[in-house]
């Protein structure tokens, strides 16, 4: 089984939120938390990193294998693994 990460960040730019989600094997927020998130504020285009900890709010799905994987342009599969240090 492997889980859907959501965490909800707040862009320290303009403070609007910013939500991004990872797929990985661990359910719990450790699993995430320690690993770097680079966020990108959709409204005043600010890129920053931070850390999983640092979310606002954290959720957590069950995603199921059978789920096809999002391609590039490129039809690369898409990364977006908690470890991939992005």
């Amino acid at each position: 089984m492997r889980y859907a990460h959501t965490l909800l960040f707040d862009c320290p730019e303009c403070n609007l939120p910013i939500a991004v989600s990872r797929i990985c094997n661990e359910k719990n927020l450790e699993g995430v938390a320690g690993k770097p998130v680079r966020i990108k504020c959709s409204y005043c285009e600010h890129t920053s990193k931070r850390f999983g900890w640092t979310a606002k709010a954290h959720w957590v799905s069950d995603w199921d294998l059978e789920v096809p994987v999002a391609r590039d342009k490129q039809s690369q599969p898409i990364s977006r693994e908690c470890t991939d240090g992005t």
